[in-house]
């Protein structure tokens, strides 16, 4: 996706025509267009953000606990303060839902995720499935409209959830900060999160395939990969399930961890051309000089 290079440009100019009048105003009548496409990635960002504010506001009440607990602690000698040892209901309702959270499945291929995590991670997934799927249409009723708004919506929240990825990776990382969890917690997430952005990258990436051979067949696709746009996103996909499916466990310690650098330089250089909105660009490339600067 290429910026808008005038105030007219309603769609990219390197693969529609912004002169179609008709196409013009389609895209001013639609309640999300295609210059508006960012508001899709907002939406996983709240809700990440969400998710991160309320456990790093069950931290702040535990480091508060502490210190209470720590003056009763300190306290013991002096005979002339009552102390009080009761535990509220909602001190006893969080240790009977922790218990919960930290019960392990008794399934073998399920043993390493704890109920917890695992509704964490489905409530990850089923947010972002609901908020694509949930929404019509799929597709623009003619292909010069613009790009199916499936794409759209799955390409933009696959992408918010790149910095979170990135995050979740870090032995030291902003998230570990506001919540007190170690990265050896987070980074089960971090692999999950990825497999859910491997996800949400392929619905972006079917309807260029499928609304091409709708509409002209294998002659139709062939012309649109004429263009450097389209395999610049085949580029970004292929290095982006390699690293999704080369972290599993009987690849991972083979062929994967030689490669993941170069697959992470490649998924980000191509995604700077890809995506060519000028903020996103420069947010790109502030991560490649940060793995370069990191890894060296």
């Amino acid at each position: 996706m290429a910026a808008p290079t005038s105030v007219k440009d309603v769609l990219n100019p390197a693969l529609y025509n912004n002169d179609d009048v008709e196409v013009y105003f389609y895209q001013q009548r639609k309640q999300w267009p295609w210059t508006r496409g960012g508001v899709h990635a907002l939406s996983w960002v709240f809700f990440a953000c969400g998710l991160v504010l309320i456990f790093g506001l069950l931290n702040l009440r535990d480091i508060l606990l502490d210190r209470r607990r720590l003056g009763y602690t300190l306290a013991n000698n002096n005979k002339n303060r009552v102390l009080s040892s009761e535990r509220s209901l909602f001190d006893r309702m969080s240790l009977h839902f922790r218990a919960f959270c930290y019960l392990r499945s008794s399934v073998t291929g399920l043993a390493t995720t704890s109920f917890g995590l695992g509704a964490l991670i489905l409530a990850g997934f089923i947010y972002p499935l609901l908020y694509v799927f949930s929404q019509h249409p799929y597709y623009e009723r003619e292909p010069r409209f613009g790009p199916p708004p499936l794409t759209g919506r799955s390409g933009m929240i696959a992408l918010a959830m790149t910095p979170f990825i990135i995050l979740l990776g870090m032995k030291a990382n902003l998230i570990s900060m506001v919540t007190g969890m170690g990265h050896e917690k987070l980074n089960v997430l971090h692999r999950w999160l990825g497999f859910v952005c491997g996800f949400f990258s392929l619905v972006h990436s079917v309807p260029y395939i499928v609304e091409p051979l709708k509409n002209g067949g294998w002659a139709k696709l062939a012309e649109n990969f004429n263009h450097v746009t389209y395999w610049n996103g085949v580029g970004a996909l292929v290095c982006m399930f390699w690293l999704t499916f080369g972290s599993l466990n009987f690849i991972r310690y083979t062929s994967f961890l030689p490669s993941f650098l170069p697959s992470f330089n490649i998924i980000y250089s191509t995604l700077t051309i890809y995506i060519g909105h000028g903020v996103m660009k420069f947010l790109f490339i502030c991560i490649l000089f940060w793995e370069w600067g990191t890894w060296g």
